[in-house]
């Protein structure tokens, strides 16, 4: 899996992983955040959707999701896409993996 560099919607930039087209997998930096989680999920406008303890579990939960849209799509066009089910999203995240849904919006800024 090729690595490139990330950049968070603060800014701030990491080293990612894109296990799944439009999905990002990259390390919490230490600094930021207030939450124990050392993995995320997020879309590749830098917006985070979920986090774990291991990179292989977020790395499970992007090809997971992979399907429930198009993940390559811009965060405006996710955010007004009417056919996403996120209660589906968020339960199957919070439910059947060792992540945490992170946003009540998968794409929320």
């Amino acid at each position: 899996m090729n690595t490139f560099t990330h950049t968070l919607a603060d800014g701030t930039a990491v080293t990612a992983t894109e296990p799944a087209p439009g999905l990002r997998v990259y390390p919490v930096d230490p600094n930021h955040g207030t939450y124990d989680y050392t993995w995320e999920v997020g879309h590749h406008s830098g917006r985070s959707i979920a986090a774990c303890d291991e990179q292989e579990d977020a790395e499970h939960i992007a090809q997971e999701i992979a399907d429930f849209t198009d993940w390559t799509r811009s965060a405006d066009d996710i955010r007004a896409d009417t056919s996403l089910d996120r209660r589906h999203l968020r339960d199957w995240i919070n439910n059947s993996t060792y992540g945490t849904f992170l946003h009540d919006d998968p794409i929320a800024d």
